[in-house]
């Protein structure tokens, strides 16, 4: 358990620096989005377009799948280990507590963030690639 503990946080580490490097740019682009004068001429709009679409395929959308990876990846585990400690409650009621077990929460807790992150950077993606389409 404490080698999958440890690959789900360097994982979700990866993901985490990448999301800070970029999160500043992706949010600028959101940002900008609306300051895109409405034009007649389309040719007036292309430029600024084309930097929101450019940030979209660059950086949003990677980080969302990679982010998405890491959570899919550790997903059926933790599945496991809740089902487990759920079917464990039942079994032993509140002396359950007595075997508590630090390394198995840690996981969850590791998951949880990576699906928080997964869920924040779609949400940042799904945003820019509705702005590139007005």
């Amino acid at each position: 358990m404490s080698d999958l503990l440890s690959a789900a946080t360097l994982l979700l580490t990866v993901v985490g620096v990448i999301y800070s490097l970029w999160y500043g740019e992706i949010s600028k682009a959101i940002d900008d989005a609306p300051k895109i004068p409405p034009s007649t001429h389309p040719e007036d709009r292309a430029a600024p377009l084309k930097k929101l679409r450019e940030v979209l395929h660059s950086k949003a959308i990677p980080l969302s799948i990679a982010s998405l990876c890491v959570t899919l990846v550790f997903l059926p585990p933790s599945a496991a280990l809740v089902f487990q400690f759920v079917h464990r409650c039942f079994q032993l009621g509140p002396s359950i507590l007595m075997k508590y077990d630090a390394i198995a929460t840690s996981f969850i807790t590791v998951e949880l963030f990576s699906m928080s992150l997964a869920y924040l950077s779609s949400i940042r993606a799904w945003r820019l690639r509705q702005l590139t389409r007005k």
